[in-house]
């Protein structure tokens, strides 16, 4: 359950670029969400609905970089860049914190997430997840990642995905 004197912190993986760049609608209840990338729908939300102060991403290198020959769509910007860059066109002060990942996964990148998460530590940490994006994997390192805050004062609030076809809706 959310501490409403928390801080409200989103944490998701970072996708790569589909090969086209389409503009998709997405709902949720009476709220309709439009996007590019598979993980603005649910940041938008949360915006909208608890007010995100803070989103920690997991990145790989292909995320931090543009990729050739990508559809001129994604404006010549990296998915981190443009992502930010569509959050940042809904809310310019929220806190981003990028954590690059590297194959194999360390446990130093375990903990660089868990301190990104937790900040200082003086305000109670209201956390949502988006589970839409990463590499294979990215599903078994964000879980263990919660299991390391469980007793650490993290409130784990929600977990997200979205349903592509055929009603594009957020769960």
């Amino acid at each position: 359950m959310a501490d409403k004197n928390g801080i409200n912190v989103l944490l998701l993986n970072m996708s790569t670029f589909p090969k086209n760049c389409e503009e998709h609608s997405y709902r949720f209840e009476d709220k309709e969400y439009k996007a590019k990338s598979q993980l603005e729908p649910i940041t938008k939300l949360l915006l909208d609905t608890v007010g995100l102060q803070k989103i920690v991403i997991m990145a790989t290198e292909a995320t931090l970089q543009v990729a050739k020959g990508q559809d001129p769509g994604w404006e010549g910007m990296s998915p981190c860049e443009y992502y930010l860059a569509r959050v940042k066109e809904k809310k310019d002060d929220v806190e981003a914190v990028i954590v690059e990942k590297s194959m194999p996964v360390t446990m130093s990148f375990y903990w660089d997430v868990i301190q990104a998460i937790k900040g200082d530590g003086k305000e109670t940490v209201n956390l949502y997840m988006d589970m839409q994006g990463g590499d294979r994997s990215a599903i078994t390192q964000t879980n263990a990642i919660v299991s390391l805050l469980s007793n650490q004062g993290v409130n784990l609030c929600d977990r997200y995905a979205i349903d592509f076809y055929p009603l594009n809706e957020v769960n």
